[in-house]
């Protein structure tokens, strides 16, 4: 907790499956694209240099660009700040902070983007939450913030130190 500012700040930390499955995917698009000329020729080969190629890079780039880094709350907002860009919900929005456990998110459908590359991160959909916005990268230490406008789930594992803070913010 950072007393000067009175906020509370929760890295995200990788979970062995996070970085496997990361690490994985990347050999194999990275190998994919390395041979590309050895294998593909004609048309084959300039399908895959101009279209698959890029499309490739593009998925990194946006799975990294998406990667969070780290959660914090304060007297105004809860902030998730990622890689590229910080995402705000004004604690005015928020009605709930709860932690919940993998078990509640099993069984969940991916509706829009990553299911384990650089994190869980994008739309999901089950049948305990409803539709929801997940940035994990961990299935751990998960805290699910309820809006007035939509679902989020967070890895975090200061999660009860969030609810206390909210509850104490909401009773000022």
């Amino acid at each position: 907790m950072d007393s000067e500012n009175n906020t509370i700040l929760s890295h995200f930390c990788w979970s062995n499956e996070i970085i496997i499955i990361t690490l994985i995917s990347l050999f194999f698009i990275v190998a994919a694209i390395l041979l590309i000329p050895v294998f593909a020729k004609g048309s084959v080969a300039e399908i895959c240099r101009y279209i698959v190629v890029p499309l490739c890079i593009i998925v990194i780039w946006l799975s990294i660009s998406f990667t969070p880094r780290y959660l914090s709350i304060d007297s105004k907002c809860i902030k998730l700040q990622r890689i590229v860009g910080t995402i705000e919900i004004p604690l005015t929005t928020v009605y709930s902070i709860d932690i919940v456990s993998s078990a509640m998110i099993k069984g969940s459908i991916r509706l829009f983007g990553s299911g384990g590359f650089f994190g869980y991160l994008g739309i999901f959909r089950n049948k305990n939450i409803g539709q929801y916005t997940m940035y994990a990268t961990e299935l751990k230490h998960l805290i699910m913030v309820k809006t007035t406008h939509k679902t989020y789930v967070f890895s975090c594992r200061n999660g009860e130190t969030f609810k206390t803070f909210l509850k104490s913010s909401a009773s000022r």
